[in-house]
C-alpha cells in the first residue's frame, strides 16, 4: 500500500491492526471534540445517543476530520457505524441486540463478515444508578454474549457527564461487577492509561466460549454537556 501516516507512531499503530489502534483514534477524536465544543460554546444534550452521535458524525466517521489529523480511510481503512443490529436469532427471526458503534474494516468485507469490533456507550455521573447501568447494560452485553466478540475483545465508552473523581468511581463500578452472579470476572479493572480527561482500563472475563477482554474508556465531557 502506497502512502502512510505522516507520523511514525501512527504508522506503527496502523501495523498493529488491533483494538489499541481504534482506542487511540477515539481518544484523539474525543480530545478534538471537547476542545472544539468548549471553544465554540457548544453544549450537547445530556443523552447517551446525542453524545455518541456527535462524536461519530463529526469526528470518528467524518472524512474531513480524519484527513485533518492523518487518519484518512486510505491508510486507516476502518468505518464507524451507529445503531447496528447484532446477533441474528433464526428461531425468532430477530436480532438479540443493537450496538452503539460497530467498527468494520477491510477484513469484514473481504475475509469474514464477523471480523469487527463493538463499542458500547454509557453515561457516567458518579451515581449508583448509572454505575450499575454501565455493568448490567454494558459489560453484561459482552460477557453474556448478547454481543459477539470475534477477536475476543471489545470496548466500552463511559461519557462522564459530571466532574467527578473518575478513579474513585471506577472502583465502585468494579465492585458492582464483581458482585454480579451472572459475571465471571477473571481480572477486574486495571488502569492502563491516564491523560487529563481520559482514563483507560483493562478487564478480563470468563464466557462460554473462553475469555474476552474489555477496554473501558472514561472521558470527562462534563464541560460540554447541558
Amino acid at each position: 500500500m502506497e502512502g502512510g501516516f505522516k507520523n511514525k507512531e501512527l504508522n506503527i499503530l496502523f501495523k498493529k491492526r488491533t483494538l489499541e489502534e481504534i482506542i487511540e483514534f477515539i481518544f484523539l477524536s474525543m480530545n478534538h471534540m471537547k476542545k472544539t465544543c468548549e471553544k465554540e460554546s457548544i453544549k450537547i444534550e445530556n443523552k447517551e445517543e446525542k453524545i455518541r452521535t456527535h462524536l461519530l458524525e463529526n469526528y470518528l466517521d467524518n472524512d474531513n476530520f480524519r484527513k485533518k489529523i492523518g487518519y484518512e480511510v486510505e491508510v486507516f481503512p476502518l468505518r464507524f457505524e451507529a445503531e447496528v443490529p447484532e446477533n441474528y436469532n433464526p428461531e425468532t427471526e430477530s436480532y438479540k441486540g443493537r450496538v452503539d458503534i460497530k467498527v468494520v474494516g477491510l477484513n469484514t468485507f473481504l475475509k469474514n463478515k464477523k471480523d469487527y469490533y463493538i463499542i458500547e456507550c454509557k453515561r457516567i455521573d458518579g451515581t449508583e444508578t448509572l454505575n450499575k447501568a454501565f455493568v448490567k447494560e454494558g459489560i453484561c452485553r459482552f460477557v453474556q454474549e448478547k454481543y459477539s466478540s470475534y477477536n475476543n475483545e471489545n470496548a466500552l465508552l463511559g461519557f462522564v457527564i459530571k466532574d467527578i473523581d473518575i478513579i474513585s468511581n471506577t472502583k465502585k463500578i468494579d465492585k458492582i461487577q464483581k458482585e454480579q452472579e451472572t459475571i465471571k470476572v477473571e481480572k477486574g479493572f486495571a488502569l492502563e492509561t491516564r491523560k487529563n480527561s481520559y482514563y483507560l482500563y483493562n478487564s478480563l472475563y470468563r464466557v462460554k466460549s473462553g475469555n474476552i477482554k474489555l477496554k473501558s474508556v472514561f472521558y470527562n465531557f462534563s464541560s460540554i454537556v447541558k
